[in-house]
């Protein structure tokens, strides 16, 4: 198995679309980082035990892969990959601009927005969407395109 990000396609897709890729925009350079490959042996010893045949396999695919990829209006996307290392599921999406930025998952939900939210204050987006729904302010600020 190769070192390398074998799975970008899903944690990029949702940045993707807020960025116009493929409809004005495209990426332009990708570059990716990874750790040491140390979590999937220690799975397999752990769950299956030193005599399991993979737990003699040495593997090459690093823990936790950072994808670092820009486009051709600017932005730089930041995708991370990280199935063998303990923690709980997140799709950990952040969208970050001028004026503010979100911070969002299936169970984390919360925005940031410059001249709105309190000083070092996160709100629920939420409440936020619906008070711009009103016309309290607009969110494209935070996407700019």
């Amino acid at each position: 198995m190769r070192n390398a990000d074998l799975y970008t396609t899903h944690g990029v897709d949702p940045i993707a679309t807020m960025m116009i890729v493929n409809r004005g925009n495209f990426f332009v350079s990708l570059t990716s980082h990874a750790t040491k490959s140390r979590g999937l042996h220690k799975y397999i010893v752990d769950h299956a035990g030193e005599d399991h045949p993979n737990a003699k396999l040495k593997w090459r695919l690093g823990d936790i892969v950072t994808t670092t990829i820009n486009t051709a209006l600017g932005e730089t996307i930041i995708v991370t990959h990280d199935t063998y290392t303990p923690k709980p599921y997140s799709l950990d999406f952040e969208a970050q601009g001028t004026q503010g930025l979100t911070d969002f998952d299936i169970n984390n939900k919360r925005i940031y927005v410059e001249g709105i939210s309190k000083p070092h204050r996160w709100n629920d987006m939420q409440i936020i969407i619906l008070e711009s729904i009103l016309g309290c302010f607009r969110l494209n600020i935070i996407f700019p395109h």
